[in-house]
C-alpha cells in the first residue's frame, strides 16, 4: 500500500483561507486518486466553511461530494451551527443536515435543540460513513432537545 500527494494553502483578504490537496492512494485493488478543495472564513460573528471532494477520481466507485458549516454568534449567549453535505454518485445523489441551536446563559448548564444526525456529517465531506460509495445514508429527520449540566 502506498499514498502520495500533494496539497497547497492559501490566505486570501479579509480572513479568508483556502486548502487544495491531490492525493493518491495505490494498493492491491488499483489507483485511487483524490481532490479535495476548501474555503474558510471567521470574523467574532461567524465561520463559514466550504468544502468540495472528488473521490475515486474515473473509478466506477467515484463520488463527489459538497459540504457547507456555519457557526454564527446570534449574542453572547445565543449560538447557531449548521452543517449541509451532497453527495453525488453515478446512481444517486444523497443529501444530510444537521442544525443545532445553543443557549449558553446559565451557570453550571447549557441547553441544545438539535435537528438532524451530527455523525452524518461530522467531517463534511471528509465523512467516511457519508462520503462512500453505496452508503444509502440520508438525512435523520429528528429533532432532539436538551439540557447539558456540569457538576
Amino acid at each position: 500500500r502506498k499514498e502520495w500527494g500533494t496539497e497547497a494553502y492559501l490566505e486570501f483578504v479579509n480572513g479568508f483561507t483556502g486548502k487544495v490537496e491531490y492525493k493518491v492512494h495505490e494498493n492491491r485493488d488499483g489507483t485511487w486518486p483524490n481532490l479535495f478543495t476548501e474555503i474558510t472564513g471567521e470574523n467574532r460573528l461567524v465561520k463559514l466553511m466550504l468544502q468540495y471532494r472528488i473521490k475515486d477520481i474515473d473509478a466506477d466507485y467515484e463520488v463527489t461530494a459538497y459540504g457547507f458549516g456555519v457557526n454564527v454568534n446570534l449574542s453572547d449567549d445565543w449560538k447557531f451551527y449548521a452543517r449541509v453535505l451532497n453527495v453525488d454518485e453515478l446512481t444517486e445523489s444523497r443529501q444530510t443536515a444537521f442544525a443545532q441551536l445553543r443557549y449558553l446563559g446559565w451557570s453550571g448548564a447549557e441547553f441544545f435543540v438539535e435537528y438532524g444526525n451530527p455523525d452524518h456529517s461530522n467531517d463534511l465531506v471528509n465523512d467516511g460513513d457519508f462520503v462512500n460509495h453505496d452508503s444509502g445514508t440520508t438525512t435523520e429527520k429528528v429533532f432532539k432537545a436538551f439540557v447539558r449540566i456540569y457538576y
